[in-house]
């Protein structure tokens, strides 16, 4: 099998899965930002874009030792950009 046809595969299996919620809220990134020059842990949002979800990153704390943010990502159906800029902003005003 090739990668384009699993890839296409998998995207298939997740269109089937998330067809059941309006949005999926996961954590951006494994933990606070990172300083310059430091490593990044492995980034959790890749699928979503190579898959062509939506997806919005908001800030919603910052490290009390680093004073880098911590942020969450939303992530919607297809062609559901509107209703995710619209919880955008309300978890943005919970947020302030």
């Amino acid at each position: 099998m090739h990668s384009i046809d699993y890839l296409e595969r998998c995207k298939e299996k997740f269109d089937r899965m998330f067809k059941n919620f309006d949005f999926v809220i996961i954590p951006t990134t494994a933990s606070i930002a990172p300083k310059i020059n430091k490593i990044e842990k492995e980034d959790t949002c890749l699928i979503w874009t190579t898959f062509g979800y939506p997806t919005i990153s908001l800030p919603i704390y910052n490290s009390k030792k680093t004073n880098l943010p911590f942020g969450m990502q939303i992530i919607t159906n297809k062609y559901n950009d509107f209703s995710l800029l619209e919880l955008s902003k309300k978890i943005s005003k919970l947020l302030k």
